[in-house]
């Protein structure tokens, strides 16, 4: 427990030490703005196994990522965490005999769809009482993301492991699979280190991306390209040696990932990075990346691509956060939340996962951070696990 303390208290006080050493005068807090903050049940202890996804404002779920056995019938729950109800959504019973863990899952009125580790996606229904039921189980789709469209199921990947690919199932046609697999970007390989979300799909277009260059492709649902992006940025940098080592390993097959990592990981601070795109709107996305830096393994920025007249050009180029002071007020603070790879962008606002286990909604405008981080010691002082708050976060028009 003293562990945990201590390393929440050096968190805290990284956040609250945080100096603003840029010069520029975007920031990813000029571009949203805090809306709500919401406390997540007791039960949701590990942030990697929780996911976010939305249908609209009222109606925002979070899933975790723990099977649960009760008289021998396994389910995992879902929770609502506007009303604060929860579903249990049960499996079938051959899943009882696997390994599962939840990759992905999408939610819309009618439909829930998740997708496991385990090369499987099982869809429900609702039923005439509106709790969800197994409509059918798709096995042997080796994919990582899952939206619901149109009528549709749809499962889309980016590593080098599954490749790139798209595979669209029709609910409403006997889920007819329409499936396109994709030449594997530039720099596919360095999914090797760490997961990267390369490839995102609204209703009119797949985007995929090139890691170690500043262009995105965008493509129809006949998969065909019908555009580009060529975001520009002043801090982006290229690095010969690892557009070689890209050339060399481009459409090909891993062999050996240990000897591949090896190989590949003294380039890591060498170059600029495309860590995760997001669909904002049809018009609109967002691109996370990284520039190399003499701190830390990267420089974490975001821009912003917006299609005006036809044209994608870059309207933000944006920094993480502005300075924290830690007389600030709770409001404030979230305002200026440091926000890093770990969100979802669903219905045109970003969900941020973050550890704060007590009720804040009715103190947003008294507490101070210090007081934020005593009230965090002394919960951790009584409670075994780390509980979870959900910021919610709008996009400014």
């Amino acid at each position: 427990m003293k562990q945990i303390i201590n390393l929440s208290l050096v968190i805290i006080f990284y956040i609250i030490n945080i100096s603003n050493v840029y010069t520029k005068d975007n920031y990813i807090q000029d571009l949203i703005y805090f809306k709500d903050v919401i406390l997540l049940p007791n039960s949701f202890i590990d942030e990697d196994k929780i996911k976010i996804k939305a249908i609209n404002d009222n109606s925002v779920f979070a899933i975790y990522d723990n099977l649960i056995d009760s008289n021998n019938s396994y389910y995992y729950e879902i929770y609502n965490i506007i009303n604060q109800s929860v579903d249990r959504v049960v499996i079938p019973d051959f899943a009882k005999q696997n390994t599962m863990i939840i990759k992905d899952f999408a939610i819309s009125d009618k439909i829930l769809s998740i997708l496991f580790t385990n090369s499987s996606c099982i869809i429900y229904k609702k039923d005439s009482t509106g709790g969800f039921v197994i409509d059918t189980v798709i096995t042997d789709v080796k994919y990582d993301y899952v939206k619901i469209m149109n009528n549709s199921v749809i499962l889309y990947s980016y590593n080098i492991y599954n490749g790139t690919k798209v595979i669209k199932f029709d609910i409403n046609n006997n889920y007819l699979r329409k499936e396109h697999i994709f030449d594997n970007p530039i720099g596919i390989e360095f999914t090797l280190f760490q997961p990267k979300q390369l490839i995102d799909i609204s209703n009119n277009f797949i985007a995929i991306s090139e890691l170690n260059t500043m262009k995105i492709n965008l493509y129809d649902w006949n998969f065909n390209k019908v555009d580009s992006i060529n975001f520009e940025v002043k801090d982006w940098v290229n690095n010969e040696k690892a557009t070689d080592y890209f050339s060399v390993y481009k459409n090909n097959k891993i062999v050996n990932a240990k000897g591949t990592i090896e190989e590949l990981r003294p380039l890591l601070k060498e170059f600029s990075m495309i860590h995760k795109i997001n669909f904002i709107s049809e018009d609109k996305l967002l691109i996370f990346w990284s520039s190399p830096s003499n701190n830390s393994l990267y420089d974490f920025k975001f821009s912003l691509c917006t299609k005006d007249n036809g044209k994608w050009i870059t309207t933000y180029d944006i920094l993480l956060n502005k300075e924290i002071m830690e007389n600030m007020v709770l409001e404030e603070y979230l305002k200026n939340w440091k926000i890093t790879n770990n969100y979802f962008i669903e219905n045109n606002n970003i969900y941020l996962i973050y550890a704060i286990p007590i009720e804040v909604k009715n103190s947003l405008k008294e507490m101070k951070i210090l007081d934020l981080q005593k009230n965090i010691e002394n919960y951790l002082l009584e409670n075994e696990n780390l509980r979870h708050s959900v910021l919610i976060f709008g996009f400014n028009k």
